[in-house]
């Protein structure tokens, strides 16, 4: 079987944001390179200053530096996350100096999904919402939060991460991750739950995917943590209707989230609370006389 992938992904400003006047602050990006593909989203800090503006900055990068590291022959997977963080710290360098900006401006998380047909890699620097669709309808959506909604940015590793741990009880073995897995399947939902210290989440959260899980997959998805302030709507619920696509074509992700996004209007409901956006990664298996 030969794989091919598509890619789309699409972000929307919230209620809280549209009343205050004040810019979307999510940004999403996706892409496909020859046989790999990438999906990633980024969400701004609303108590930062111009976090829209890092939110971009946050992304873009990441797209340069997976697509750099595309080029490079025989890099292995697990040096990746460790390459974007480097490029991370390089623009929001020199982005501060050429367009005067400051640290509060470049608060944004970032997740990212970077797929290959023979194994990829998750990476989280934040808080959000990972979605794994497998070909036989099975599913495992897992979710990251922070205590106090002070999530991990990139931008905390200038100081070495001094004020980020300060601000979380001054302890590297605390306890600030909480990670929660939903595991979906015919015979129903199983959650797990799992705590990370500090320590180990500075180092970075990351997820191997196997070559062999990649034939199994359908579709590969990142949320920012909007999908959690949908009104009266549950956010495992949201990231159902936000994968139900009705068709496959071209812009998939885009008109899912619309028509999703006008649902949840209805019945003077007040939708996306906060800022939302997802960037998705379908996984196409083809026989050899397909392809």
């Amino acid at each position: 079987m030969n794989k091919r992938f598509y890619v789309d992904d699409y972000f929307h400003i919230g209620q809280m944001h549209l009343g205050s006047g004040k810019p979307c602050q999510d940004y999403s990006f996706s892409g496909v390179t020859d046989e790999d593909a990438f999906a990633i989203v980024s969400d701004g800090c609303s108590t930062g200053r111009h976090t829209d503006v890092g939110a971009r900055i946050i992304t873009l990068s990441t797209v340069n530096a997976l697509q750099r590291w595309f080029k490079s022959a025989n890099a292995p997977i697990s040096k990746l996350s460790q390459f974007v963080t480097e490029q991370h710290n390089y623009a929001i360098l020199k982005s501060n100096e050429v367009f005067n900006l400051q640290r509060l401006d470049m608060l944004a998380t970032c997740l990212y999904v970077y797929l290959t047909p023979k194994g990829g890699l998750i990476s989280v620097q934040g808080d959000g919402v990972i979605a794994k669709v497998y070909i036989d309808g099975s599913m495992v959506l897992t979710v990251y939060r922070w205590d106090n909604n002070i999530p991990l940015y990139p931008a905390y590793a200038s100081d070495d991460y001094r004020g980020f741990i300060k601000v979380h009880g001054d302890s590297l073995d605390l306890a600030s991750l909480k990670v929660e897995y939903h595991y979906h399947n015919a015979s129903g939902v199983r959650v797990e739950w799992q705590e990370v210290s500090l320590g180990e989440a500075i180092k970075g959260i990351t997820q191997k995917i196997s070559g062999d899980e990649v034939a199994e997959l359908s579709f590969l998805a990142v949320f920012t943590d909007g999908v959690m302030q949908v009104e009266g709507i549950h956010w495992e619920d949201v990231v159902l209707n936000l994968l139900a696509f009705k068709t496959l074509e071209g812009e998939f992700a885009k008109r899912r989230m619309i028509r999703f996004i006008n649902d949840s209007k209805k019945n003077n409901k007040k939708g996306p609370l906060d800022d939302i956006s997802y960037a998705v990664i379908r996984v196409g298996h083809q026989s050899s006389e397909e392809a």
